[in-house]
């Protein structure tokens, strides 16, 4: 995967800004041929959005239907689509949790932040891959 540093930074900020709870976000982008010849998900823009879960969202994150819509839409306008979402895991380790391999879309970027605090300890980005397992992705961070 690939992302801008100042869409990063953004998002980074949002886990920060969210902690105790769960950060929630949609990744917006094109998915391009790499250098290196393989499909990658390259994300231009980052959606922060609303944690509407409605048990403990220091625990998970729920994104709602409306609002996944609207950057949806707003996404296609500059001609990009949804390639993923991030969200931050507060306390614990950025890797897939159970929740999350329930609600994950095959071959969408899942970027996940381990936050404590005010810090952001680890940032790592998963696809689930068509055979019911994750696949770490490399996070290359751009200057563009």
């Amino acid at each position: 995967m690939q992302i801008p540093a100042r869409k990063l930074e953004i998002v980074k900020e949002h886990a920060i800004q969210s902690f105790p709870e769960e950060c929630c976000g949609l990744l917006a982008g094109k998915v391009e041929l790499s250098h290196d010849g393989f499909y990658e998900n390259v994300i231009y823009e980052v959606a922060p959005c609303r944690n509407v879960l409605t048990w403990d969202r220091q625990f998970g994150f729920e994104i709602s239907w409306p609002e996944i819509c609207e950057v949806e839409s707003e996404a296609r306008s500059m001609g990009y689509e949804i390639l993923g979402s991030y969200h931050s895991h507060t306390n614990a380790e950025a890797v897939p949790s159970n929740h999350d391999y329930e609600n994950s879309t095959p071959n969408h970027s899942m970027l996940i932040l381990s936050v404590k605090g005010n810090l952001v300890l680890q940032t790592r980005c998963w696809t689930r891959q068509n055979g019911n397992y994750f696949h770490e992705e490399r996070i290359h961070v751009r200057r563009w």
